[in-house]
């Protein structure tokens, strides 16, 4: 709460800057208590904070950005135990600061469960995802994200989601389009490669790494606009597949 409080304060009292003082020195690349010492990101932009939150890169509530972002007011996370530390500015998009591509940060979820729906002939993947999201949604629950192919779609609902309502939804949803298969796959982690123009040169790191490491990937895809590529894995393969795609990028 005290997060987006101190956002809507700067906002309401238009500030020059929001200061966010917290326990650590803004934002690392990956989690410390997976990849040892990983580099400090000194600026970031509020598309990419909020990305990385949502991701579980948790130094900043992700609900917290948008009010100092429609106000244009930069954000600096700040340590309390360490005043002199500079610390992550949250910038706009446009600022000159975080002009150059380049990865700023790699995060991960645990828990995904993914819905993997085929139907030949569908005329579209994305067609199939109609029945499934509008059943999800009469029930309260959303996928944190989607994928299609030619005749099969994939939806990935996050851990917190009721397995009973998806369940429900996943029976209403085959009851509409009658697809060929449906597979329900638990124990996913989500990783997240955020930074602006991240493409093809680093989904192709991103593949390397998991093959030198002996994973597999559970799903793959490029999220709407160029700073975020998400590759499924096992939840049991998180720790050593974030430490070879960090070790890709650092």
């Amino acid at each position: 709460g005290s997060d987006i409080t101190g956002a809507l304060v700067a906002r309401a009292v238009n500030a020059d800057v929001y200061e966010n003082w917290t326990d650590v020195s803004g934002f690392l690349m990956a989690d410390p208590r997976i990849v040892k010492n990983p580099r400090s990101v000194p600026v970031i932009s509020y598309r990419e904070q909020r990305e990385l939150s949502h991701m579980g890169a948790s130094v900043l509530h992700e609900d917290a950005v948008m009010p100092a972002r429609l106000a244009g007011i930069p954000i600096n996370i700040r340590n309390t135990d360490a005043p002199d530390d500079e610390g992550t500015m949250i910038v706009a998009e446009d600022s000159p600061d975080v002009s150059v591509a380049g990865v700023r940060g790699i995060a991960g979820k645990r828990g995904y469960t993914a819905l993997r729906i085929y139907k030949n002939a569908a005329g579209g993947g994305a067609r199939l995802l109609t029945p499934f999201l509008a059943a999800a949604a009469r029930r309260g629950i959303a996928p944190d994200f989607a994928m299609s192919a030619v005749d099969a779609a994939t939806l990935f609902f996050a851990a917190e989601t009721n397995p009973v309502s998806l369940d429900a939804a996943v029976r209403e949803g085959s009851a509409e389009i009658c697809p060929e298969e449906v597979v329900v796959d638990t124990g996913i982690t989500l990783i997240g490669v955020i930074g602006r123009g991240v493409g093809a040169g680093a989904a192709s790191k991103i593949a390397d790494a998991l093959t030198k490491s002996g994973i597999e990937p559970c799903g793959a895809c490029f999220c709407v606009g160029d700073t975020s590529i998400i590759v499924g894995v096992e939840n049991e393969d998180y720790e050593t597949a974030l430490k070879a795609v960090y070790a890709k990028f650092a």
